[in-house]
């Protein structure tokens, strides 16, 4: 009896290193995202601060003034029904961005698809889960707009926050409980560079 309660701090100890490591884990990316600039930023893409329920029109018309589009959170949210679900609002601003012109093109869930396309001028919105659900939205929209890959970390138009740096490991993990979406909004007479071969 005496061993096994001598075990037990051991064990513990073992569980917290073991999950210390999971939380800080890096991506790895592959090794094609070596070919990618060191560090891009898309300082062009508009910051719109997201209040109660414009989280996503709020990041979503970041992207469309990007394109040229003139439009505003306020009108964009107009035509949204359920703001109050991340996602049914997903669905909904993929809808908005067609109705205005534009394509809209999934990206496939992994990390360095949003780098690629980040370097090919083309911002990403993302639904992350920021933090611990208790400590404010559970869910929010952002737009990746820059990386630097020596550094390891993203640069995103999030909340009320207009150049938020998070680390890849940071960002990859709340992005994992986001449900890993992410959109692209683009011209009818592009394609994404995801879809050329990339990763």
């Amino acid at each position: 009896m005496e061993s096994v309660r001598n075990a037990i701090p051991a064990i513990l100890l073992f569980g917290l290193f073991a999950l210390l490591s999971a939380c800080t884990r890096i991506p790895v990316l592959p090794a094609e995202t070596a070919s990618l600039p060191e560090r891009v930023e898309l300082t062009g893409v508009p910051f719109y601060p997201q209040s109660d329920y414009q989280g996503g029109p709020a990041a979503l018309t970041s992207m469309l003034n990007q394109r040229g589009l003139e439009t505003s959170p306020g009108l964009l949210r107009a035509q949204l029904q359920h703001l109050d679900r991340e996602d049914a609002m997903a669905t909904e601003l993929e809808a908005a961005a067609r109705r205005l012109g534009m394509q809209v093109f999934p990206l496939a869930p992994r990390l360095e698809s949003v780098l690629v396309e980040v370097a090919a001028g083309n911002p990403v919105l993302v639904l992350q889960h920021p933090g611990l659900s208790w400590r404010g939205p559970s869910r929010q929209f952002a737009v990746v707009i820059g990386f630097d890959r020596r550094e390891q970390q993203l640069v995103l138009r999030s909340g009320t926050t207009r150049r938020l740096i998070a680390s890849f490991a940071d960002f990859d993990r709340g992005w994992a409980k986001g449900g890993r979406w992410a959109v692209l909004t683009l011209p009818a007479d592009r394609l994404p560079a995801t879809a050329h071969g990339h990763p």
